[in-house]
């Protein structure tokens, strides 16, 4: 659903300047420009809403850790040093904190016209079973590509903010720790809050 700022503002309880800085540095996803209007739409405000929290994002090698960490791995990427400390701070972490420091991507969103070839993520892939939810058939889609104009231009889709198919620009990543913070940051109330659970149990038992 398209929103403009004062929609936004509305929804996630601030400032309309507030939102017009983070549509200004690209913390909150444009839906379109209409003059000196600029719109949004809801799930970009609810993303950007389960994003936000004080405290600065991770360098590439501690957001590696940290995913393989809270995936069962390792976290070889950094030093046992910065590891030990990492696990610590990860233990103490809400999954507010986790997707804010964690979530990456430039997205859109569009209405597909016909069959889609990308990485579905996030909700579109959870075992929504093993988080104690009930399965059932939603209609949009979550899916992640390396390059959004070529996606647009190879793929039956066109750009909507009221589409069925919300794409992010990342590089592919299926460990279990990314689709827990792609479904608490993208999924509806019951997904984000099963994802919440499950994400911050990982985090507390490192």
């Amino acid at each position: 659903m398209e929103l403009t700022v004062a929609d936004a503002a509305q929804i996630a309880g601030v400032s309309r300047r507030t939102v017009q800085r983070a549509l200004g540095d690209g913390r909150l996803g444009m839906a379109r420009v209409l003059g000196r209007q600029v719109t949004t739409d809801d799930l970009a405000v609810q993303a950007w809403v389960r994003t936000t929290s004080r405290g600065r994002k991770w360098s590439s090698r501690t957001l590696e850790a940290a995913i393989d960490l809270l995936s069962g791995g390792q976290g070889d990427s950094v030093s046992s040093s910065e590891r030990s400390r990492l696990r610590a701070a990860l233990r103490e972490m809400t999954a507010r904190q986790i997707a804010s420091s964690s979530w990456i991507g430039t997205w859109s969103r569009y209405r597909t016209l016909g069959e889609v070839d990308a990485h579905l993520i996030g909700p579109s892939i959870a075992d929504l079973s093993a988080l104690g939810i009930v399965a059932g058939e939603s209609w949009m889609r979550f899916a992640e590509v390396v390059d959004l104009d070529q996606f647009e231009a190879s793929q039956p889709v066109a750009a909507d903010p009221d589409g069925d198919l919300v794409v992010i620009e990342r590089p592919h990543d299926n460990r279990g720790a990314r689709w827990l913070v792609d479904t608490y940051v993208l999924g509806d109330a019951r997904e984000s809050a099963a994802a919440t659970s499950e994400l911050e149990s990982v985090a507390h038992a490192l």
